[in-house]
């Protein structure tokens, strides 16, 4: 397993900027992933790729082909006047985007649950292994 999380790391490192914006591109690129476990014995995704599949199913079975984010855009925020997107359109100035600033160490392990904490504290915890690189370390 290590291998293959180098192999993804890897992967990750290589790609270009555009790749992201490119939803055909990031379907070829999840569709040649295998499975660090047997189907059906377990289940954990990334935060991020989970919305990618999500997307890809959406865009593959619904009528209108839309993305996750087209569909929110067209069915919940519009409808409903919300000013909020999955994919901030470019037409969006910056001007308007929040600042975020990454947490002192204290404060991420006094923020969150305790369970939460002391799951980020093994390297075996699921969040762990889908979150390889976005926690400090």
């Amino acid at each position: 397993m290590l291998s293959r999380r180098k192999e993804l790391e890897s992967r990750r490192i290589r790609r270009k900027h555009s790749y992201y914006g490119n939803q055909d591109s990031q379907a070829r690129q999840s569709s040649g992933t295998l499975p660090v476990w047997a189907p059906g014995t377990r289940q954990a995704h990334h935060a991020i790729s989970l919305g990618y599949y999500e997307s890809e199913l959406m865009r593959r079975v619904g009528p209108q082909h839309r993305s996750l984010g087209q569909f929110f855009q067209d069915e919940i925020a519009t409808p409903l006047g919300l000013d909020f997107y999955i994919r901030l359109p470019e037409s969006i100035p910056n001007s308007r985007l929040a600042t975020l600033a990454r947490p002192s160490r204290a404060a991420m392990l006094l923020g969150f649950p305790i369970r939460l904490t002391l799951a980020v504290l093994n390297p075996r915890a699921n969040i762990v292994r889908a979150l390889p690189g976005s926690l400090p370390g």
